[in-house]
C-alpha cells in the first residue's frame, strides 16, 4: 500500500495524541559551522529495538518545532541540517522526529521524539597557519592570531586583528574548560588599541560563547591580556574569539610587524583532566608601501 508522504506529514501535524516512542533522537553535538560556507549535518536515530526495526516499515520524518537555526540554514524532512549560514553566534532550535509505520498507518502507529540542538557559527581565521574551526582532525589546543595585509598604513588609520581558539573536536567537552588566559604582545611605538571599540567587540564576541565573561588588561604598554571565563564549560568549540581594534600611532613603514601570543594558563573544573599540547600561532601585519606625504 503506497501512501503519499505529504499526506503522512499533514496527518502528523493534526494528530494530537501520539503513542510512546519506538525510537529516539541522539543528543548530538553539532559540528561547527562557518559563516557564508556550506554546512551539512545529519541527525541520527537511536532505535529502542534495533533488531525489530531492521525489518519494520518505519519512516522517519523530521520537522523544526522550536527556536531557529541561523539564517540561511534549515532542517530537512530527512533530518539533515543544511544550508549556508549568514550570521555568526549560537543558535538553539528544537527538532522533532516522527517515527511512522506507513505499512499500517494509524494514530497508534506514529510516535515522536524531540531534542534541542545548538549550532555554533563562526568565521575562519585570516591566518592560513591556523586550523579551520570546523576541522575535526585537530587534536591540540591553539590560540591563534590572524594576518593583516595593507598597502599603506597612515597615522590614526585602524585595522582589526582576529584572535582564534581551536580545540580537539571529539574530546573538547571532556576537558571541562572553564577559563583561558593569554597575552598578545605588539609594538607599542607603532600601534595602540582603541579601548572603547575593544569593550564593545568583546561583549559582542562573548555572546557567541554562550554568556562567557571576557576581561582584558592593557595597563602594560605593548601587551593585551585577555581572560575568558566560561559558564557551564562552554569553551569546547573552535572559532573566532574576538577581532582586536588597533590603530597606527604614526605612519607605518613598509615591512612586517609581529603580534605574538603567549598562553598563560588554561583552567579546567576537573582537577584530573589530561590536557593535550598547547600551541600559540603568532600573527602579523604587513605593509607593502611606505606612507608618504606629498610636498607641495
Amino acid at each position: 500500500m503506497n501512501i503519499n508522504k505529504n499526506i503522512i506529514i499533514t496527518l502528523i501535524v493534526i494528530s494530537l495524541t501520539l503513542s510512546a516512542c519506538w525510537s529516539e533522537l541522539y543528543v548530538a553535538h553539532l559540528s561547527t559551522a562557518l559563516i557564508n560556507e556550506s554546512y551539512s549535518f545529519q541527525l541520527a536515530v537511536d532505535n529502542d529495538d534495533l533488531e525489530w526495526d531492521l525489518f519494520d516499515d518505519s519512516y522517519y520524518v523530521y520537522s523544526l518545532t522550536g527556536g531557529r537555526p541561523p539564517v540561511g540554514t534549515y532542517v530537512t524532512s530527512s533530518g539533515a541540517i543544511v544550508g549556508t549560514p549568514a550570521e555568526t553566534g549560537n543558535f538553539s532550535f528544537e527538532v522533532t522526529m516522527h517515527d511512522i509505520d506507513y505499512e499500517s498507518f494509524g494514530e497508534d502507529d506514529v510516535s515522536s521524539d524531540s531534542k534541542w540542538y545548538t549550532l555554533f557559527v563562526t568565521k575562519r581565521s585570516t591566518n592560513t597557519d591556523c586550523p579551520a574551526p570546523n576541522d575535526e582532525d585537530t587534536t591540540d589546543i591553539y590560540i591563534c592570531s590572524g594576518l593583516v595585509e595593507k598597502e599603506t598604513l597612515a597615522q590614526n588609520e585602524s585595522f582589526e586583528l582576529d584572535i582564534n581558539f581551536f580545540v580537539d573536536y571529539t574530546r573538547a567537552s571532556a576537558y571541562a574548560i572553564s577559563e583561558i588566559d593569554f597575552t598578545i604582545t605588539y609594538d607599542s611605538t607603532l600601534f595602540a588599541i582603541d579601548p572603547v571599540r575593544l569593550t564593545s567587540l568583546l561583549l559582542k564576541e562573548a555572546a557567541t560563547r554562550v554568556d562567557s565573561t571576557v576581561l582584558y588588561d592593557n595597563t602594560t604598554a605593548g601587551q593585551l591580556k585577555i581572560t575568558i571565563t566560561a559558564h557551564e564549560n562552554t569553551l569546547h568549540k573552535s572559532g573566532r574569539i574576538i577581532d582586536i581594534p588597533f590603530y597606527a600611532l604614526s605612519d607605518v613603514p613598509a615591512g612586517q610587524s609581529d603580534f605574538s601570543i603567549l598562553i598563560n594558563h588554561i583552567q579546567s573544573d576537573d582537577d584530573d583532566v589530561n590536557w593535550p599540547e598547547w600551541y600559540e600561532i603568532d600573527g602579523a601585519i604587513t605593509v607593502s608601501n611606505d606612507t608618504t606625504t606629498e610636498t607641495p
